[in-house]
């Protein structure tokens, strides 16, 4: 039985129970994980009860160790226990409170919001009792592999996720949490390893750790608690739209919301250029071994004309179902009402370039995407290429590589990208070797133009531009080596897409190491990206 038909069956249970005739003592308990398809009716006759996981690091430490199996006596004090393994055991159960609150973080903290359970914690603690029991040295390899990559990092999809699983699991499995009398997880002391001492006494030091945890022990900055508070601002004003956006599917707002709408349309209309000439693009660039780009060019012109028709027509649609003359489809509604509320259109995101934009945004920014092409048609390739202008972002870095390939007789797998910074602008002269980009924003971190390294981020500065960046073509094994940080690129903020087959998210584009004098671990914990696009 699927899981519609299960709850058609509760919902015709419900409805069939009569008060006269059920005894007075009959109660239903009905237990559900959290489902878009639990029965309204169902929901409005029956008594709430929801259980949710308590929130910050104290709060999880305590329930942690009131579960089973750390509220046993004989886990932590029983025959084979020691000091180490209670001070190991307490620093994982701190790693398990760490990778469930990052979750507040959104896409700082985790790419994908993972639900890592207490059977990931128990199977993890049971696995170091055993190693320790069985070596007389800590196999802090051993320990690292088993509960990053099998236990927590089993349900991790993303590979920069699992890269983030693996470095915070460093902090609280390594040698320095055995050591001395009280190990520190924050640099200001506060987070410590507990006195040794029986089950009662690590309770009342849970007990006295902070109510709410700052977000350095998280390995954040100061930031991330601002960009936590903008998504739950933001989740309750979509809430807030979503009601809207039903009373106008209802039919409620009259005429005047309907003109209103009508202009908007015709603004819009008014703004969006005619689809582009690829025929004249073709046999102005024409497809050529040496050059790629030309190839490029005109397939981005069709993309977005494909995105101009879809745009066009179903606003023509909405000014005539406006006027009567033509029937109000329910495709037509949904375009109809995200122009009303200032969202993109569900049917124009499916034709369209990743965007978290708002409706008033997402055409500003789609105008600069068309002038972006129209004059590289007119004037030739870019000295600077927009980077976050291209509606498939990895053909263009494709065909800078087959370019060098071709030029030089390389084999294409054997070539990468040396990144450099470099401050260049739309005068400077185009690299003899590789390109130039532009136009990407650099997310929980800022570049230090003094130094040509990735620096802090200052205080309430969520994005800073990123500098030009020098995309040259290079043989793997030419690459010089640095000490650098491996910064992800992706298309928008929220960092998540979906798994093509290849196992790449869509939302990915490339990683670009970036000169850092910080190890890249801090720089990993930091959640620091590079961004083509923003939310507004």
């Amino acid at each position: 039985m699927n899981v519609a038909s299960s709850f058609f069956s509760y919902c015709q249970l419900c409805e069939d129970l009569n008060p006269e005739t059920t005894h007075s003592d009959f109660r239903l308990w009905l237990t559900s994980y959290p489902s878009a398809h639990f029965p309204v009716s169902v929901l409005q006759s029956s008594i709430k009860m929801v259980t949710e996981p308590p929130k910050g690091l104290r709060a999880n430490l305590k329930r942690l160790y009131l579960a089973d199996p750390l509220s046993e006596p004989d886990f932590l004090h029983g025959e084979g226990s020691s000091e180490r393994f209670r001070r190991l055991v307490y620093s994982l159960c701190f790693f398990h409170a760490v990778v469930q609150e990052r979750r507040l973080f959104g896409p700082l903290g985790w790419n994908v919001p993972y639900s890592f359970s207490d059977t990931d914690l128990r199977i993890s603690a049971q696995q170091l009792r055993n190693l320790l029991d069985s070596y007389v040295e800590i196999p802090w390899e051993a320990l690292q592999y088993l509960t990053a990559e099998c236990n927590y990092g089993g349900k991790v999809t993303d590979e920069r996720d699992r890269r983030t699983l693996s470095t915070i699991l460093r902090r609280f499995y390594n040698p320095q949490v055995v050591e001395g009398d009280q190990h520190a997880f924050d640099h200001l002391r506060v987070y410590t390893t507990p006195l040794d001492g029986d089950h009662i006494q690590y309770l009342e030091h849970i007990s006295e750790l902070p109510r709410d945890a700052p977000p350095h022990v998280f390995g954040m900055n100061s930031n991330a608690s601002i960009n936590k508070d903008q998504a739950e601002t933001n989740k309750l004003f979509t809430a807030v739209l979503l009601t809207q956006a039903t009373s106008l599917s209802s039919g409620e707002g009259g005429g005047s919301e309907g003109e209103a709408v009508g202009r908007t349309c015709e603004e819009i209309l008014g703004r969006i250029p005619s689809p582009f000439h690829v025929d004249a693009a073709l046999a102005r660039y024409p497809t050529l071994r040496e050059q790629s780009l030309n190839t490029v060019l005109v397939q981005e012109m069709s993309r977005y004309n494909t995105l101009i028709n879809t745009i066009t027509t179903t606003l023509h649609a909405v000014l005539r179902a406006i006027e009567g003359s033509e029937s109000l489809t329910e495709e037509i509604e949904e375009v109809l009402v995200g122009v009303r509320t200032g969202r993109v259109p569900t049917i124009w995101r499916a034709k369209s370039y990743p965007t978290l934009k708002g409706l008033g945004s997402y055409i500003t920014d789609l105008l600069q995407r068309l002038h972006f092409l129209q004059g590289w048609y007119d004037k030739g390739q870019p000295r600077v290429f927009w980077l976050s202008g291209f509606f498939f972002t990895q053909s263009f870095l494709t065909a800078v590589l087959q370019n060098h390939a071709r030029a030089y007789s390389l084999a294409i797998d054997q070539l990468w990208f040396y990144f450099k910074v470099l401050e260049v602008d739309e005068s400077s002269p185009a690299p003899e070797v590789g390109a130039y980009i532009r136009g990407l924003y650099l997310e929980g971190a800022r570049w230090d133009t003094l130094n040509n390294r990735l620096d802090e981020a200052l205080p309430r500065r969520l994005h800073e531009n990123m500098p030009p960046i020098w995309l040259q073509p290079m043989v793997r094994s030419e690459i010089p080596r640095e000490q650098v940080y491996s910064c992800p690129v992706y298309k928008t903020s929220e960092r998540r897409g979906n798994l093509t087959t290849t196992g790449h998210c869509t939302n990915y584009v490339i990683s670009v190491t970036i000169p850092t004098h910080l190890h890249q671990d801090h720089w990993i914990l930091r959640g620091v990206a590079l961004l083509c696009s923003l939310s507004d």
